[in-house]
C-alpha cells in the first residue's frame, strides 16, 4: 500500500500544486467501508483550478491495490447538469453520457483521447472515471467504487478507480506505467471540467461558439475550427 501511495503522490505532484490538508479530509463520509485495510488522504488543490479538492482511498487485499480518487468542485457557480463515464472495456476506452452533446464533445477531444494509451498500457489497471453531479444516473458506478452518493458534499465531482497488481509494484517498468496512468486520469478529469465549463458559458451566451473537438472559442457560425481544423 505504501508503494501505491508513493506512485500516486508522485503523479499528483507532477500535475498539481497541492498540499495534504486535514480540512480536505471528508473521506470516510463519502466512501462506504471496505472489507480490507484502507487509508485515506485529503488534498487541497490550487485555488485557481477546478476542482479544488481531492480525496484518496487506497485499499488492498492479498493480490490487488485499489486506488479510488474523488475530486470535489466547491464553487457554487460551477454545476454540471449531465454526467460522463470513461471506462475500460475490451482493451479500449469508451465514453458514455446521458447527453449526446457531451458524449461527442468529450470523446472527440484530442487532449482526452491522447491519454488513452497511457490508461491501456497498465494491463487493465484503469477501470473508470465518472464526471458529473451527485444526482447523475450512473448509480452502478457509485456502488462498484463504494461511494455514498448522497454524502458527496459538493454539487459537482469526479470519481475514478484503478486496480494495481501488488506483485508488480516493485517492477520499475510497471511503476512508470502506473504513474503515467494516474497522470492520464488527472488530465482527463481536468480537461473534461474545462470543456464542460466552456459548454456552460456557451449556453449562457448564444453569440459565443466553442469547438466541439478542442473546446477553444471560435468565431460564431464557424464551419471549421481555426485551431484544430475540426468540422463543427
Amino acid at each position: 500500500m505504501e508503494s501505491a501511495a508513493k506512485l500516486l503522490f508522485q503523479s499528483i505532484s507532477s500535475v498539481y500544486n497541492s498540499t495534504i490538508s486535514s480540512s480536505a479530509l471528508q473521506s470516510q463520509i463519502c466512501f462506504k467501508p471496505l472489507n480490507m485495510p484502507s487509508y485515506y488522504y485529503g488534498i487541497r488543490l490550487n485555488d485557481s483550478i477546478i476542482p479544488d479538492r481531492l480525496i484518496i482511498r487506497i485499499a488492498e487485499n492479498k493480490k490487488e491495490v485499489f486506488v479510488d480518487l474523488l475530486w470535489l468542485v466547491n464553487s457554487p457557480n460551477f454545476v454540471i447538469q449531465n454526467c460522463a463515464l470513461f471506462s475500460y472495456m475490451k482493451k479500449k476506452i469508451t465514453c458514455s453520457s446521458n447527453s449526446r452533446e457531451i458524449k461527442s464533445l468529450l470523446e472527440h477531444d484530442a487532449s482526452i483521447t491522447a491519454c488513452y494509451d497511457d490508461l491501456i498500457n497498465v494491463d487493465g489497471a484503469f477501470q473508470k472515471v465518472l464526471i458529473g453531479s451527485k444526482y447523475c444516473y450512473f448509480q452502478k458506478v457509485f456502488d462498484e467504487i463504494g461511494v455514498e452518493q448522497d454524502r458527496i458534499p459538493t454539487p459537482s465531482f469526479a470519481i475514478s478507480r484503478s486496480i494495481l497488481k501488488k506483485k508488480e509494484l516493485n517492477n520499475p517498468r510497471y511503476k512508470d506505467l502506473a504513474i503515467n496512468s494516474f497522470i492520464a486520469i488527472i488530465d482527463i478529469v481536468q480537461r473534461s471540467f474545462e470543456l464542460l465549463s466552456s459548454q456552460r458559458k456557451e449556453k449562457k451566451n448564444v453569440n459565443e461558439m466553442y469547438c466541439v473537438r478542442c473546446g477553444y472559442k471560435i468565431p460564431p457560425s464557424s464551419y471549421f475550427c481555426p485551431f484544430c481544423g475540426s468540422k463543427q
